[in-house]
């Protein structure tokens, strides 16, 4: 059994894809890790950098309505969680 972080993520983006389900936060670093929580009138988005390093990425969410929001590239500091008050 060989475990890879990356793959793992890809088959779990492709199985809940084939549920119907939206990816509603876009990352393109595989390092950050995202949760958006939201009790449908207001939300907070986590970027959460479990790495000894800085890291940067590309950050795009769909809002309740459905549009896509772009926050652009963020810089995460090591070891850290950024937080971003949503609707």
């Amino acid at each position: 059994w060989t475990a890879s972080k990356i793959e793992q993520g890809k088959m779990l983006h492709y199985l809940l894809s084939n549920l119907g389900y939206k990816q509603l936060v876009l990352c393109d670093n595989p390092n950050i890790w995202t949760s958006l929580r939201s009790d449908g009138e207001s939300g907070i988005l986590f970027l959460m950098n479990l790495f000894t390093s800085n890291q940067t990425a590309n950050i795009e969410y769909y809002n309740k309505e459905g549009k896509l929001i772009k926050l652009g590239k963020e810089n995460i500091d090591a070891m850290s969680v950024k937080t971003y008050k949503i609707y």
